[in-house]
Order: C-alpha cells, then structure tokens, then sequence
C-alpha cells in the first residue's frame, strides 16, 4: 500500500511511515520500504520533532497536541471584494492545551466526556467549509444565469447590427468576461475548500480513531483497576477469615495450656503425697524389721527361768507369733510399696507426656508468632481506608492483646 511523502518547511523529506529522511525524488523510503505515491506538505511537531501532515491537531508519535497550519489551496486565486471571505476554523491554543498524559490513577468518567467533547469539536470544525462552499454554488448559479442573460443580450446586439448598439455590445462582452473570472475564482475556491474539507476530513477520521483507541485502553485500565480492587477485597476477606481462625485456634491453644498447668500442678502434688507416702512406709518396713530383730536377740537360751515352769516354751510361742504378724504385715508393706511405685511410675510417665506436649505447645507458639508476623505484614499492604478502619474496631484491642501475649 502507497503512502504520502512529507516534506517540511526546511525542504527536508521524511517517510511517513517510519519518519525517516528520505530523498525528495525517491519512490521507496529506504527504512520500512514502503512506496510513495503522493508527496504532502508536514510540520515539525515542536515537542518530540517528528513530522506531522500540517492542519494536524496531534502529533501521530508523542500524541500532543499541536497547533494546526491553515492549508492555502493549490492554484491560490484572489478573491473579488464582492466574495465573501470563508470562515476560519478556531485554532486550539497549544499553550492553552494541557498535554495529554497517561492517568496514573483510576480513569475517571470525566475523561470519557472529554473524548466525546473533543470528537463532537472536530467535527464542527468541517461545519465552516460546508457553508462556504453552499454559498459560493449559489454564487456561481446566479453567475451562470447572469451569464446567460448577457449572451443572449448580446446575440440580440449583435443580430441588429445597429452602431448604436457597438457600446452596449462592449459593455455586455466586459461584464462577461468578468463574470467568467468571477466563475472561474469560484471554482478554483470551491476546489481549495473541498481540498482542505478533505483534509479536514481526514484528519478527523484519525482523530477519532485515536480517541477510540484511548477509550479502549481506558476501558481495559478501569477493568484492570476493577479486577484489582475485587482481588484486594478478596485478599482482605482472606484475611480476616484467617485471622478469625487463627483466634479462635490461639483461644484453644490458651485453654489447653492452662488445663495442662493445671494438671501438671495436680500430677506434682500427687507424687509428692506418693512420695511421703513411700517414705513412711520404708520407715515402717524398717521399724519393723528392727523390732523384728530385738525379739529375735531376746529369746532365752536357758530351758527355763526360775520361779516360772514353762517359760521357754511360752516365750517361743509369743516369739512365733509376733514373727507371723511381722512377716504378714511386711508382706502387705511390700504390696503397698509395690502398688505406690507403680503409681509413681505412672505418674512420671504422665509428667514426661506433659513434657513433651509443653514442648509441641511451644512449637505451636513459634508457628503463632511467625503467622502473626505475615499477618502484620499483610495488613501493611491495605489501604489507608481499611487500616484506619481496623485500627479504630474492637479486633484491634483484641490483636494488640495477642500482640503482647507473645511478646511481639
């Protein structure tokens, strides 16, 4: 496909394509090989100084904007005092014209009237070259039947051949001469402003093509901003169900604790009991053993004691028995020593589970700890809204409360 070559005012030719400089003879640009089939007048755009066809009210590289060159038409033909002169188009201001740059918030809907102003505005803008253009084919009918009047005046003049008629016959061929200029200015405006409706014309589809493709990129950016805000909601929701859990989770966690103190408590003080327990019952096993002993050491050796007949055998009797009850009652020591070992086994195995629970209860606490710690970083990354919200709620007390507990 042909496209334009651009030729500024310095003389300098560029592609208009890629705005390479070019030769002002060449046919294929020499960068992107496109061919040229016309060559069109351009302007430096004074922002970024690439070459923009003139009449242009963006600059097709850098997008800002410019302030258009008024096109003259290609023959240039003067104009009578009778003409009426076409209306000039309003110029934007570049000063006044706040360059356009990307939003860097969320596109707002003013942004969107603003593209439509614009669009309507350029339109308009052809509106002027219309009226023109329907004014000067009015003209040029009055002209074409003025004309006509004059040449049948003078093929009247001239059929009666009369000498009195040779002024007349002069003064109708001047008037229609100048009539014919006055046509032929006409046509040649006429053609100049179709030429710079042209122009115009197309200048305004690529306007608004433009402007279409802004509002897409805008409406994909408000769509992007959207699907953020719906996953930042999203995230916080998470959030607080996590922390919700989490609380819940530490409250247990809490609870189990104090049961296990409480129990640990108990669990001491039952084995210190077994333990006094256990004491006095070896204390008793050894008295009696030691009685044992002394009735044992104080048997007679003698058949018998004086005064007394029987004596021996009477003592050995005693002896025996009190050995019977002895050897019973060390047996029952022996089973309660028995039973209260057992228990105290027990008991310390119970202690050593405690143990160990206390230590998962504090591999627990760290996990706590470090969930709490992405928690707070977490909650760093909202917005200023949610964490003033936060801040300002009955959660916060409780989150400094957990805060504190661990010592965070």
């Amino acid at each position: 496909m042909a496209i334009p070559r651009f030729r500024t005012e310095d003389g300098t030719s560029y592609c208009s394509n890629c705005d390479s400089p070019v030769d002002g003879v060449a046919v294929n640009c020499p960068s992107c090989g496109k061919a040229f089939d016309e060559e069109r007048d351009a302007s430096h755009c004074p922002s970024c100084g690439a070459p923009n066809l003139i009449g242009s009210i963006s600059c097709m590289k850098c997008g800002k904007m410019m302030k258009p060159q008024r096109v003259e038409p290609s023959q240039p033909a003067e104009t009578s005092p009778k003409e009426e002169e076409p209306p000039k188009p309003a110029e934007p201001d570049a000063e006044d014209e706040p360059e356009e740059e990307a939003p860097e918030g969320k596109p707002e809907q003013s942004d969107m009237k603003e593209a439509e102003r614009r669009r309507q505005s350029l339109w308009e803008l052809s509106e002027p070259f219309e009226k023109v253009i329907r004014s000067r084919r009015k003209r040029l009918a009055k002209i074409n039947a003025l004309l006509e009047r004059a040449r049948e005046r003078l093929a009247v003049v001239e059929e009666s051949g009369s000498g009195a008629d040779s002024e007349e016959r002069a003064e109708l061929e001047e008037q229609i001469t100048e009539v014919l200029e006055e046509k032929e200015e006409i046509v040649r405006t006429e053609e100049g402003i179709a030429e710079m409706e042209r122009i115009y014309r197309n200048l305004l589809a690529l306007q608004e093509t433009e402007l279409e493709k802004k509002q897409e990129a805008l409406k994909v950016r408000l769509q992007s901003f959207e699907e953020e805000i719906e996953k930042r909601d999203n995230e916080r929701n998470s959030l607080r169900s996590r922390e919700t859990e989490l609380k819940s989770k530490e409250m247990a966690l809490q609870a189990k604790i104090r049961e296990m103190e409480q129990r640990e408590l108990a669990l001491a003080n039952q084995e210190r009991e077994l333990k006094d327990k256990l004491r006095a019952l070896r204390k008793e096993e050894l008295d009696m053993m030691k009685k044992k002993f002394m009735g044992e050491s104080t048997v007679p050796t003698q058949k018998g004691w004086p005064g007394k007949e029987g004596g021996v055998e009477a003592n050995v009797v005693v002896d025996g028995q009190a050995s019977a009850e002895l050897i019973e009652k060390e047996k029952e020591l022996n089973l309660k020593i028995t039973e209260l070992e057992g228990e105290l086994e027990k008991v310390t195995g119970e202690r050593e589970k405690l143990k160990e629970v206390n230590q998962s209860l504090a591999g627990n606490t760290r996990d706590v700890k470090k969930i709490l710690k992405i928690l707070d970083g977490l909650l760093e990354k909202l917005p200023d809204e949610e964490i003033k919200r936060f801040a300002d709620s009955e959660d916060f007390r409780l989150y400094e409360k957990i805060l504190e507990f661990y010592e965070l």
